[in-house]
């Protein structure tokens, strides 16, 4: 999607114009990089909130223009994760109950940003 932001009235006398990130104030949630006329937007994994974006366009002048705007990256649900997996289990017949602990095992990123739980059976 191309959308024209910042123009100049200098532009049609050889001026240009160079944009700049000037802040990302929640880049643990998203990056912002531009290259050229191009901005970048990319989220971090696992991570979701509000960004708020600052883009500047400066003349060859010096004067300047800013555009804020707001990112919200939504949260979607992860799939749980293997972290360690549980080994193989021999017994001799008529042996008591074997009783593993398997908690480590699996993990969800959800917990640590959602507040999800993790049901194991």
């Amino acid at each position: 999607m191309s959308v024209r932001v910042f123009d100049d009235d200098d532009l049609a006398d050889d001026d240009s114009l160079t944009l700049s990130v000037q802040d990302n104030d929640n880049p643990a949630v998203a990056s912002a990089v531009v290259e050229g006329t191009t901005l970048t937007l990319s989220p971090l994994p696992d991570q979701h909130g509000a960004v708020n974006v600052t883009i500047r366009a400066t003349d060859q002048a010096g004067e300047f223009v800013e555009s804020t705007f707001q990112l919200t990256v939504n949260s979607i649900n992860d799939a749980p994760i293997l972290i360690q997996p549980i080994s193989d289990v021999t017994v001799n017949e008529c042996a008591p109950p074997t009783v593993l602990d398997v908690s480590a095992s699996f993990d969800d990123p959800d917990i640590a940003t959602d507040y999800d739980s993790l049901t194991i059976s």
